[in-house]
């Protein structure tokens, strides 16, 4: 998008305390965190504090696996880490918390979503 537009662009900010049980079937289930709904140009930066975790976060934008080294393999997020991740064209942001076992044991993602899209 130019910055010359014509098209004005607004900001909004998203904070939530995510609570999801340890997924320890194996099942691999995802859970939303954020989904576009029809937001046009959909931009930001989001923050995600893991705490009382499982065993790790794995954490999906756009259907992708994040990976948080050069190594392109998947590296969960760890109890008291946080990742802060800009991205353009944010159509989704998903996460998997992992578990070695079946548990009744929650992990607990501190989210924080400044996102910019375009308006009129």
């Amino acid at each position: 998008m130019s910055l010359c537009s014509p098209k004005r662009r607004n900001t909004d900010v998203l904070k939530h305390c995510f609570r999801f049980t340890c997924d320890g079937s194996g099942l691999d289930t995802l859970q939303d965190i954020w989904i576009n709904n029809g937001l046009v140009n959909a931009c930001g930066t989001f923050i995600l504090e893991a705490e009382n975790i499982c065993e790790g976060v794995r954490v999906f934008v756009n259907g992708e696996e994040v990976t948080v080294d050069d190594s392109g393999a998947s590296t969960p997020i760890e109890d008291g880490e946080t990742l802060a991740l800009t991205v353009d064209d944010l159509e989704s942001i998903q996460v998997i918390c992992t578990s070695p076992s079946i548990t009744t044991q929650q992990c607990r993602l501190n989210f924080c979503l400044t996102l910019h899209y375009e308006c009129c």
